[in-house]
Parts: structure tokens; sequence; C-alpha cells
């Protein structure tokens, strides 16, 4: 028996709109059904409001969830709610802890996001792998959010912690992460290791934002990680077949 394959729902990062995600959709697309799908613009969620609301939505077929950046411990959440659909769970660039400087915190939280020189958010997200294309993309994608959002959303990701609910989470993982990341350093691949020794990890050569910078890259792995998923579930059904024959 084979696995249908899934639809993808790809969760977008702190601006939380699907343009920026385009590249990864476009690369999918061919072999699967994908959406990127939009956070809410409202202050008046957090991680479990929005895990029980997206997970009420989830389609009555097998879907693959891609967490990117702030979106990765929602996947997870999501993931915990609805085992009867969800097949695996991707974790882009993302953390179970965040963990930063309180000081560094406190003073990004206080300035107004304006004040900050673009190229400086671009640098920390893109890294050398920028591109005028995707610095302009940024902004826009950032303008379109308004800061007080922008800054309700770092104060949910810095207080989350979903180190316990992913030794518990009923679905593989694949876990990307890029070797460049200047926001979610790349030893936060042991976090995850940690927590699901049984996880597939993947080191790309690229900056934090490695969904919009190396979108084939990224698709290639999750392609794999599904192609591996159809032949699990192929064993588990060859092996229950030969439990039914043999009895």
């Amino acid at each position: 028996m084979l696995l249908p394959a899934p639809e993808i729902l790809i969760f977008p990062g702190l601006d939380g709109q699907p343009s920026l995600r385009r590249g990864l959709v476009g690369a999918l697309e061919p072999h699967f059904a994908v959406r990127a799908v939009p956070l809410p613009n409202a202050l008046d969620h957090d991680y479990r409001t929005l895990a029980e609301a997206y997970a009420s939505t989830l389609p009555d077929r097998p879907v693959l969830l891609v967490g990117e950046s702030f979106s990765g411990p929602l996947v997870a959440m999501i993931a915990e709610r609805r085992p009867d659909v969800v097949v695996g769970t991707v974790f882009l660039s993302t953390f179970a802890r965040l963990h930063a400087p309180r000081a560094l915190v406190r003073a990004l939280l206080a300035v107004p996001f304006r004040h900050l020189p673009m190229r400086l958010i671009s640098w920390a997200m893109k890294g050398k792998d920028e591109t005028l294309s995707l610095r302009d993309k940024l902004a826009e994608s950032l303008r379109q959010a308004p800061e007080p959002l922008l800054k309700h959303r770092i104060r949910l990701a810095l207080a989350v912690d979903v180190r316990d609910l992913l030794t518990r989470l009923p679905v593989p993982m694949l876990v990307v992460h890029g070797r460049k990341d200047r926001i979610v350093w790349p030893w936060q691949t042991r976090v995850f290791r940690k927590a699901r020794p049984d996880c597939r990890i993947v080191s790309l050569d690229g900056p934090h934002m490695l969904l919009e910078a190396k979108p084939g890259e990224v698709a290639s792995a999750i392609r794999s990680f599904i192609a591996d998923l159809a032949d699990l579930a192929a064993g588990g059904a060859a092996a229950t077949l030969r439990m039914q024959t043999a009895t």
C-alpha cells in the first residue's frame, strides 16, 4: 500500500506572509500540492490559540507541516493535535527553545523598527547570500506586518518551549538549518537531536532565510524526506501483511 502524496503546508516566519515562500512553493509544486499559510495579523493570539485554530482546519487527508523560524514551535503543537492527518514535520531555521541575551532583547523591543537600518536587518537574516531583489522583498514583507505585531511575535518566540513536546511528537521529523544562520544558531539542532534521536538533520550552506536563499536545496531535502516516509509506510504495510498471513 502506497502512502498518498501529502499536501505540504508551509507556515512562515516572523513576518507571517506567504510572499517570501514562493520560491519553495514553486520548487515543490511540480511534485506536490503546496500551500503557504499566512499568520493572522492579530495581537490576541499566542502559540496555543494559533495551534488550536490551524489544527481544527487541516484537511482530512495526509499533510506535511513545514514550520519556518517563528512557526517551528507552532508546527509541533499542530502536529500533536492532529496525528490522524499529519504524516511528518519539517523544522526549518527554527528552534525548540530560543535563547537570547536579555539586554539585547530589551533594546530590540524598545527601539522603533523604522530606526533600524534595513541593511543591518538584511545582514542578520540573509548574510552574504543576500541580493538586492531579496532585500527588497524582505523589506516589503516586514512593512506588511505592523511593528506591534512583530514585537508581539518576538515575545512569543522568546517565551515558548516545545522541548518536551518534541519527545512525544508521534510523527517523523526533518530539521533543516543553515550553517551561516545568525539568528537561530546551528547548535540548536542538538536540541532537536536530544529530544528526538531519530530525527533527520540536514545542514545547508546558507543563512537564516534559508527557504528564500536556497529554495531548491530545501525542496530537495523535503522531497527526500517524503520519499522516506513513503518507504516507511510501505514497509509497515508489508510487515502487517506478513503478520496477517502468518496467523
